[in-house]
């Protein structure tokens, strides 16, 4: 089994998703995990089709997203972009799979700020240019919609605040060895965005993995092939902290009090 996103709430309830690979049915499934303070108990989303959940946030009132990828019912598309709400703090799941024909999806984070505005960002691998398109969805409470890029990128996270939503991730190829750091930015509620490209600082590549912000005048990122970057509002700056650290996660309890997580145990606590 891989855990790979957590959620928790003031009351005490603690949420986790990821995967597992079941070899006797040769398919990946998805597994929920919850603690409503007496122990695990644990939901595998098996239905026949193959399910991997990457991450999940929840907007502090019940509701709790879940996102992913599963094998398409559509014959024109390999998988569908997928996503898991609860409105019960994850005592119970509905399913929502958006098909993007031509595209071969999967969605890498979410990011909410209740029932009618949900944005989640992944990548969508074209059948026509056999590459990845950095993709983007959007709920406004009624439906889904989707925008894929028409350039070569991917994009790993997504978090809102005071009105603005940024996105971010990478141009070009996973694998190229020259792709540069990639960072959306809307203040419309995500129906249009203004692109930034950030050049690495250390190394020959930069890729952002993760995002926090307490305010639009305090956002944070980090990934890999430079330090934390940091957004006052108007521009974003290098910090120089951890420039060096491949960074993956992060959280924050205000704009002066925040943590990144990376790889050899590398723990950063900014105080700014």
């Amino acid at each position: 089994m891989e855990l790979t996103g957590v959620w928790g709430t003031g009351s005490g309830i603690v949420i986790a998703s990821g995967w597992r690979y079941n070899e006797a049915m040769s398919r990946y499934e998805g597994v929920i995990l919850r603690n409503g303070g007496s122990g695990w108990t644990e939901t595998v989303s098996a239905s026949g089709t193959n399910r991997r959940f990457q991450s999940l946030h929840g907007d502090g009132a019940g509701n709790v997203w879940i996102v992913g990828s599963a094998t398409s019912e559509a014959a024109e598309s390999s998988q569908d972009a997928l996503v898991m709400h609860s409105a019960d703090n994850g005592a119970s799941w509905t399913e929502a799979r958006i098909p993007l024909p031509g595209y071969n999806p999967q969605l890498f984070d979410v990011w909410a700020s209740g029932p009618n505005d949900v944005h989640a960002v992944g990548a969508a691998h074209s059948y026509t240019t056999a590459k990845g398109h950095a993709l983007r969805l959007r709920f406004d409470g009624l439906r889904w919609t989707s925008v894929v890029a028409d350039s070569v990128s991917s994009l790993a996270t997504v978090w809102g605040t005071g009105g603005r939503i940024f996105a971010a991730g990478h141009t070009r190829e996973s694998f190229s060895p020259d792709r540069q750091g990639l960072i959306l930015s809307s203040t419309d509620g995500g129906l249009s965005f203004q692109e930034t490209v950030v050049a690495p600082t250390v190394g020959a590549y930069r890729m952002f993995r993760a995002a926090w912000g307490a305010s639009p005048e305090s956002m944070y990122l980090v990934g890999t092939g430079g330090g934390i970057l940091h957004f006052d509002g108007a521009r974003w700056e290098e910090t120089g902290v951890g420039e060096r650290a491949t960074l993956a996660a992060m959280w924050g309890f205000s704009a002066r009090n925040v943590y990144a997580l990376g790889n050899a145990g590398a723990v950063l606590h900014g105080t700014r």
